[in-house]
């Protein structure tokens, strides 16, 4: 059995370090695994090599990809093709018909296709609508990771049928509690005294962490709580910029990409997501298997399907300073049962995900 993992790089995201979840989960049971990527270079491609074989296309864009991937599909022959994000899905489809649907073509989509930007404007959202409803009917199964995104796939293919299933992100190992290592701690925070809390995501618009720096600072958490943020991203000089204007350079250290993130969860007094959309937020999942409780805004999809609000953490609304800053004060004032915490985040196990997938090619 061949499986072929494509994807467009092997940037620090979450959709990323997914992938590689499944990877290193099919390597270990005997698998053999290839990852493809489009583009060179990204923060995990180290840590890839290190799994399995990967491949790189090498290419500058992505409409680019046909011929390559035809070519690659023919030669390989594998079992199954697991496709992530579009318009990837798209030409990947195209290949893959073009080599005679040699073995399983799985699609997966990680965050809602369309968005509450309108995907910046009329045609690109026009183009969404028309690409998923003609080519992922195609597929043999296209999966949605979370039930939002695949009820929005559903409704974007309208009057076509998919193939349509939910496989929530493998995450966390089924014996991750048992891995936990309480003595490890992370350099900055060493002698810090002070409460810490954590945001882990690509510097970018989507994450909104200027929502998230606004809102510390109104909180008045600042004087007495550190937050740290890891990630790097377009976003970075603008954050950079917009923490001196609010005075903030003695609470708010970016400390950019983090390969190992658990000693930082492990070390976080709360978990802050402020994005204003999402898929699943694997980062949401994380933070409470290391038993930390989480404020996130209620966006579209996923946090609402992992976290019950007052058991897990809070959810406010999206793009609300007033309501983030208010959840933050009231999530440092409740106490929240880590075992409980970091019971939900093992329904997010990398086992339960992989035979799901598995179940799919054979």
């Amino acid at each position: 059995m061949c499986i072929l993992i494509i994807l467009p790089s092997l940037v620090g995201g979450g959709a990323e370090r997914v992938c590689l979840n499944l990877a290193r989960r099919w390597v270990d049971i005997g698998l053999s695994v290839i990852i493809v990527t489009v583009f060179e270079g990204g923060e995990l491609e180290a840590e890839a090599t290190k799994i399995c074989e990967v491949i790189k296309l090498r290419l500058s864009r992505l409409r680019n990809t046909v011929k390559p991937l035809h070519r690659l599909f023919r030669q390989l022959k594998p079992t199954a093709i697991f496709v992530q994000m579009w318009p990837l899905t798209i030409t990947a489809t195209i290949s893959w018909v073009l080599a005679g649907r040699s073995g399983k073509l799985i699609l997966v989509e990680h965050i809602p296709l369309l968005r509450h930007d309108g995907n910046k404007g009329v045609l690109s959202a026009l183009t969404v609508r028309v690409t998923v409803a003609f080519f992922f009917p195609l597929a043999s199964f296209v999966i949605g990771v979370s039930d939002g995104v695949a009820l929005q796939l559903s409704r974007l293919a309208f009057p076509f049928r998919l193939n349509l299933r939910r496989i929530y992100n493998p995450v966390v190992a089924s014996n991750y509690l048992n891995l936990l290592h309480e003595e490890d701690v992370c350099d900055l925070e060493k002698s810090c005294e002070k409460k810490v809390i954590l945001n882990v995501a690509n510097l970018k618009l989507q994450k909104n962490h200027a929502l998230l720096l606004r809102s510390f600072k109104k909180s008045e958490l600042w004087r007495d709580t550190s937050l740290v943020i890891l990630g790097d991203g377009t976003e970075r000089a603008n954050l950079q910029d917009l923490i001196a204007e609010l005075n903030l350079q003695n609470s708010v250290f970016l400390k950019g990409f983090v390969v190992d993130t658990d000693c930082w969860f492990r070390r976080a007094d709360l978990f802050v997501l402020s994005s204003d959309y999402e898929g699943l937020p694997t980062v949401l999942i994380e933070a409470l298997a290391a038993g930390v409780p989480v404020v996130s805004t209620d966006c579209c999809y996923g946090p609402s399907e992992i976290i019950e609000d007052g058991v897990h953490g809070l959810l406010c609304k999206v793009g609300s300073e007033d309501a983030l800053s208010l959840a933050m004060v009231k999530a440092f004032q409740m106490s929240f049962d880590k075992d409980i915490l970091r019971r939900r985040a093992l329904d997010f196990t990398v086992e339960s995900a992989s035979d799901q997938y598995l179940g799919l090619i054979t």
